[in-house]
């Protein structure tokens, strides 16, 4: 067995060595307790989440007979098709705030400040992966799963009232509300749907206070950036203030030039621009009457 890096992407996490079944990180003196999650950006729900694998793990080594060596995956499925793969045009492309590097870096920060906040005595071996859990589940022998309340009921970190659409603003009062009652996030009412929202609607201060409380600063502020322009109001982006103006401009040409200085190649009321091809010089009438004597002279010929 070879030590386990705390990120690992889907090549290195299913490479075998030779003539070798199980991948070369496994160890069967070793517990394993699975987690499974978008983490698109990580709010203080997801907090929860991982807080409630690390308690499992923890528990499960002091109790269980040979889960001294005690590991938490955590599997994020892989988004970047989203970003620059052939979903990138996908209604659903917005909602992809992180690249998959990104992502792991932001979840091994996240999982190391756990382990320094809670376990700083005795940590617990992580690892993030850039896979969805279920393909690998079937690699483990009796692993210890911890999933949201929203993906299973029996197995749940902290209750989780779904985010219910037209009433978003109503969640985001009561979370504020909260917040200055109890001086503490409400990590029930936590997800990343109402923390786009929360961005979209310009209410920042609270999309911060939905964000995970182990990410740093800045990174806080790198997301909530993203969020708002990824969720910009297409009117502003596809403006409709440039067609307006061109046809402005038309009109006072059209009454600068008068309809017999500009020739009858441009239609009443503007039309065609004069450019460089459609300009008519002097030489280029010259050159139609000669064309006009050419084929005169040419049918009195055939005459």
């Amino acid at each position: 067995m070879t030590a386990i890096p705390e990120t690992m992407d889907a090549d290195t996490f299913f490479y075998k060595f030779e003539n070798q079944s199980e991948p070369t990180w496994m160890d069967h003196n070793t517990c394993y307790t699975l987690t499974n999650g978008k983490f698109n950006p990580m709010t203080i729900g997801h907090d929860a989440l991982l807080i409630h694998s690390f308690n499992l793990a923890n528990e499960r080594r002091k109790t269980v007979m040979n889960c001294e060596n005690s590991h938490v995956f955590i599997f994020t499925p892989p988004k970047d098709q989203y970003i620059t793969g052939n979903k990138k045009n996908h209604k659903d492309a917005k909602k992809v705030i992180l690249a998959d590097a990104e992502r792991l870096e932001l979840l091994r920060i996240i999982c190391s400040n756990i382990n320094i906040t809670l376990f700083s005595q005795n940590p617990i071996p992580f690892t993030v992966v850039s896979v969805n859990m279920h393909t690998a589940r079937g690699l483990f022998t009796d692993p210890q799963i911890s999933l949201g309340s929203n993906r299973n009921p029996l197995q749940t970190a902290t209750p989780r009232v779904e985010m219910v659409k037209g009433k978003e603003l109503e969640q985001l009062k009561l979370i504020e509300r909260e917040f200055g009652i109890k001086g503490g996030q409400p990590a029930t009412y936590s997800s990343s749907s109402l923390l786009r929202f929360a961005v979209s609607e310009g209410h920042h201060e609270i999309a911060n206070l939905l964000l995970s409380n182990f990410l740093p600063e800045i990174s806080k502020n790198v997301i909530i950036e993203r969020i708002a322009k990824a969720y910009l109001p297409k009117r502003t982006i596809y403006s409709t203030s440039s067609t307006l103006v061109g046809k402005q401009r038309k009109a006072v040409k059209a009454k600068k030039n008068p309809r017999s200085k500009r020739g009858p190649w441009i239609r009443p009321g503007g039309g065609r621009k004069q450019t460089k091809k459609t300009k008519k010089t002097k030489k280029t009438k010259k050159n139609k009457k000669n064309k006009k004597t050419k084929k005169v002279k040419r049918r009195s010929l055939k005459r």
